[in-house]
């Protein structure tokens, strides 16, 4: 499967980044949590779920950036990470 990390389209909105991925003939997208699907925001996660699904692409991973001892509450990844 080839497919993108939306990091790389770290200013471009969730939807134009599907439509990329679309347009390249790609299967699948790495989600971050640091722009496109924010920890904790699970009518988001819905949304983006919903337009993955329309465009026939799959989530290949979640990815989160943590700092050991930055917090210890994973539960709003783990949220959006099972959207």
């Amino acid at each position: 499967m080839i497919g993108l990390c939306s990091v790389t389209f770290r200013k471009t909105p969730v939807e134009d980044v599907i439509n990329l991925a679309k347009e390249a003939n790609l299967q699948t997208i790495e989600w971050g949590s640091d722009h496109h699907l924010p920890e904790g925001d699970l009518n988001h996660a819905r949304k983006v779920s919903k337009l993955m699904e329309e465009a026939g692409l799959t989530t290949s991973s979640y990815g989160s950036y943590y700092k050991l001892g930055s917090f210890e509450d994973f539960e709003p990844y783990i949220q959006v990470a099972q959207i």
